[in-house]
């Protein structure tokens, strides 16, 4: 009888356990801007800073495993405060550490 109450103890931590693990995945760096989401680009963009019009601001920051869910936020950190500029229609450029592209997501 012992054993048994010891294999359902066991039982019922292990699935306590497994059931609370939590999305550790870290996502792409990602923006919402106007309702849609971008990722960070890899490409070289060679543009004219002077002729860059602001559109925003990021304003408030989710934690990097997350999907960034409101206009002007990110979800990275150091993108907090940073500013958005207008691109093309599928992109827009992110100055936080430097000009960054970003692209849209599909």
């Amino acid at each position: 009888m012992k054993k048994i109450l010891i294999y359902v103890l066991l039982f019922t931590c292990l699935i306590s356990v497994v059931g609370c693990t939590k999305n550790t995945k870290e996502e792409e760096a990602m923006i919402m801007v106007n309702g849609k989401l971008y990722t960070k680009s890899q490409n070289v963009i060679d543009l004219d800073t002077n002729s860059l019009i602001e559109i925003g601001k990021i304003a408030n920051i989710v934690n990097s495993t997350e999907l960034p869910q409101k206009n002007n936020q990110a979800n990275r950190k150091d993108f907090l405060n940073a500013t958005i500029f207008e691109n093309t229609a599928d992109s827009v450029i992110l100055e936080y550490n430097g000009y960054t592209l970003f692209t849209l997501v599909n």
